[in-house]
């Protein structure tokens, strides 16, 4: 692998030698000397946790750790990259993965070859690359695809998360292969140890077909629980309205009960039809006063016409008596025009040419005209007098007749009034008694619940759930008796990682179909070697593929697997065992990054491909400081199940 400072001009700034087997990556730690800190003497920030994310990036890791780590280098060297050879089955790729954008790869080629003017042109896809990678280092070995359950296609990326693990997550479970970053499976915890089943060849059509049934009996049953709950819930709900549409309606406190068996003992049941009586009761009583209003008021509807009439004749007199009144003033304002003309004259008669003072005639007019008009005017005020009289009294009359007529009206009104608030009393009480009824109806269906809480729909739902238990537990037994039928495949496995946990003087019990501790090193605790159990189960399950059983690439990459959890003499003895299987199993290629220091034949090339430390920026990876190289990106959302694991 090689670090490319400039791609145009060509400037590297590191070329690595890998090999098969061992390659240790040592980050030497300092001795103590004047002026050092313990920072600077430490093997940490230096690179190897940017090699692995290097040779990540090259085999097609495009995870968070992976991105940030090519983008802060692209502020750096903005057309360099990591171009590196890799060899998987029959196929050799040259590839350059730039810390920018354009990646590429060539078949049959070299590193050199990358940098030929031709290179971009005979170049195949970098996606190519990968997916022609995965064929040959794993997946074309595999006799199916299809993770159990959900169905989903394994591809690179997946196997690639296992055998090269973040180091920032430690090693603490073993099916736990990133930090803050997807893993690309659908179920966090039920796919990854299908997955490396599915690799190894350890993972049957029968169990598969097992597994799909415990999936789908789970479904049916996390239903079937649902339904349930919410007809309980139901149930309680409705006898809770119930009891409160019940109390409210009668009227009575939350301490009283329902219902009584003592004859004498007061209970909603009682105050409810009690409360119904009482209102049949009022509406019979409103409904006979109703009844009697209807009959005065059909009387009242007679006497109404009949004064109607009355008023209307007295009516006609009264302005009868005004007629003749009215004539008789104007008889009278005639006469006394004409005398008072006669009486008032002045000036010269046309006639006599004389003053009317003066004239015979005039004065003999006026004579006659005093002695006729004052006996006229006596006559017509005796009559007057007499028709005022009249008049009077016959408008005394109609009003009588008015009075008796509005106290008729007045009457009807307020009757009219009465009935129509009774009718909407009796109106108001058959809403009760309508709301009584579904509440008494409601209080029955109560009774009966309260007599038997288990109702059909609920036993039926509640033997449904238990059936499904049932059903669960007999596919999780048949599961379990397709896992126990221990085949030639499990039982090489088995015997690798036993052989392993023997060289620290242990037995080992490796259980395939364990989902969270598949290897177990039997009467060993403690945090050491609970991270020892996972690089053994690792080593195991590469040693199998490189020795052509299953389909692992036979490749690990382990970034500083928190060796200080172990004792020096455990993790020297753990990196010994590293290289003696490597060198028994030809095909495995192991790169592993520490920073205590490897025993002393593995501290020398070609074990120890390459030295880092602070001592100079020189032995550096990039052969200078470069600040926050390792910052993470946003932490991603964590990987979320497409079904509950149960």
């Amino acid at each position: 692998m090689v670090i490319v400072e400039s791609r145009l001009p060509t400037s590297f700034i590191r070329d690595v030698r890998l090999c098969a087997g061992l390659n240790i990556i040592w980050a030497e730690e300092l001795t103590s000397t004047e002026g050092t800190t313990e920072v600077e003497r430490a093997g940490h920030g230096v690179g190897k946790s940017t090699f692995s994310l290097m040779l990540r990036a090259v085999l097609g890791d495009d995870g968070a750790a992976v991105k940030t780590m090519r983008n802060h280098l692209a502020d750096c060297y903005g057309s360099g990259g990591i171009a590196a050879e890799v060899v998987a089955g029959e196929e050799r790729f040259a590839v350059f993965r730039s810390f920018g954008a354009q990646s590429l790869a060539l078949r049959n080629g070299t590193v050199e070859s990358l940098f030929e003017p031709n290179a971009k042109a005979d170049a195949i896809d970098f996606s190519t690359y990968v997916t022609a990678l995965g064929e040959q280092a794993c997946l074309q070995h595999m006799p199916t695809r299809a993770l159990p359950v959900t169905g989903q296609t394994v591809e690179w990326e997946h196997v690639l998360c296992w055998v090269a693990r973040d180091q920032a997550l430690g090693l603490r479970q073993y099916f736990e292969w990133r930090n803050d970053e997807r893993t690309g499976l659908r179920r966090k915890v039920k796919d990854p140890p299908a997955l490396v089943r599915l690799v190894l060849g350890l993972l049957s059509n029968s169990e598969a077909k097992a597994e799909e049934r415990v999936a789908s009996i789970n479904n049916e049953l996390s239903t079937a629980r649902d339904t349930l709950r919410s007809d309980e819930q139901r149930g309680t709900n409705t006898r809770s309205i119930v009891e409160t549409q019940l109390r409210a309606w009668a009227g009575v406190s939350n301490s009283l009960q329902m219902v009584a068996d003592d004859l004498f003992a007061e209970s909603v049941e009682k105050e409810t039809q009690r409360k119904a009586r009482q209102l049949e009761t009022r509406n019979d009583e409103d409904r006979t006063l109703v009844a009697a209003l209807d009959r005065e008021l059909v009387e009242l509807a007679a006497d109404i016409k009949t004064q109607e009439r009355i008023v209307e004749l007295a009516k006609a007199r009264w302005e009868e008596t005004v007629a003749l009144r009215n004539k008789d003033d104007k008889s009278l304002k005639e006469i006394r025009e004409r005398r008072d003309k006669l009486l008032t004259l002045s000036g010269t008669c046309q006639y006599g040419g004389v003053s009317f003072s003066e004239c015979s005639y005039v004065q003999a007019q006026r004579d006659a005209v005093k002695l006729t008009a004052k006996r006229d005017i006596n006559v017509l005020t005796k009559m007057l007098e007499e028709h005022a009289d009249r008049e009077a009294a016959e408008k005394a009359d109609y009003e009588r007749e008015v009075k008796a007529l509005s106290e008729f009206m007045d009457a009807r009104e307020n009757k009219t009034k009465h009935r129509a608030n009774l009718s909407l009393a009796i109106e108001r009480r058959l809403r009760q008694l309508g709301e009584g009824d579904a509440v008494r109806r409601s209080l029955t269906q109560w009774q009966e619940s309260h007599q038997a809480p288990e109702t059909e729909k609920l036993r039926d739902a509640r033997a449904a759930v238990v059936n499904l238990e049932k059903k669960l537990e007999a596919a999780k037994g048949a599961k379990l008796a397709t896992q126990q039928q221990m085949s030639e495949r499990e039982r090489q496995i088995a015997a690798r990682a036993s052989k392993l946990a023997k060289a620290f003087g242990v037995n080992g019990h490796y259980v395939p179909s364990d989902e969270k501790r598949p290897f177990q090193m039997l009467g060993a605790d403690g945090d050491a070697y609970t991270v020892l159990e996972i690089l053994l189960c690792d080593l195991a399950c590469a040693v199998d593929g490189a020795s052509g059983g299953g389909a692992h690439p036979g490749l690990l990459i382990f970034d500083c697997p928190r060796e200080r959890e172990m004792s020096p003499h455990l993790y020297d003895r753990f990196l010994t065992l590293v290289d003696e299987v490597c060198k028994a199993a030809p095909g495995l290629q192991v790169i592993l990054t520490t920073t205590t220091a490897p025993p002393g034949l593995l501290r020398e090339p070609p074990k120890c491909i390459l030295k880092l430390s602070r001592a100079s920026d020189e032995n550096m990876l990039l052969k200078r400081r470069i600040e926050n190289l390792l910052a993470r990106a946003t932490p991603l959302s964590r990987d979320t199940s497409d079904e509950e694991e149960r």
